[in-house]
């Protein structure tokens, strides 16, 4: 599998396992055209600035780069384990999912701690938002529910166990 420029840079399982240990953290700054970057810009700029000011901008850079290495990690075990054969994958998406699964773990943590209204609102709407993206990601061939998943475990995780910022 080739994506011309993006090769040697996108994450592709065999050649990970094979030493190419950047790849799974280059592909996350890659994309495909400019309506591949143009949603996942839409998606940060939405949650982006609510997630960073909770968490504060150091933690959520870090959120942000773990959840695309959970993407990728999670590209890379479900080929290893032969759940799926190995594709080419490029793109942000894991790390904006990362962005989505952290403000789950934000409107939760609010909403257990205080039962406010409002995060229980944003749960719900959350929710809604994950289903319809999981309906797209395993009706679009192209797009990886895979990598998504793992993003999106891997930024509710690491922000369930952050601590916030204000």
């Amino acid at each position: 599998p080739e994506l011309g420029i993006f090769d040697g840079w996108s994450f592709y399982e065999p050649q990970v396992a094979a030493g190419d240990w950047w790849r799974p953290l280059t592909c996350t700054f890659l994309h495909i055209d400019h309506v591949h970057l143009g949603m996942n810009m839409v998606g940060l700029w939405v949650l982006g600035p609510y997630v960073e000011h909770v968490l504060g901008r150091a933690r959520f850079v870090a959120m942000y780069i773990a959840a695309g290495l959970g993407g990728s990690f999670a590209l890379f075990m479900v080929a290893y384990l032969g759940i799926r054969p190995p594709d080419v994958a490029i793109g942000a998406s894991g790390s904006i999912m990362g962005v989505v699964g952290a403000t789950l773990a934000i409107a939760l943590r609010g909403y257990v701690k205080e039962r406010a209204p409002l995060a229980r609102s944003r749960l719900a709407l959350l929710a809604v938002l994950v289903v319809l993206q999981s309906a797209i990601d395993i009706s679009t061939p192209q797009i990886s529910f895979t990598a998504h998943a793992g993003g999106l475990v891997t930024g509710f995780l690491v922000a369930l166990v952050m601590k916030q910022h204000r």
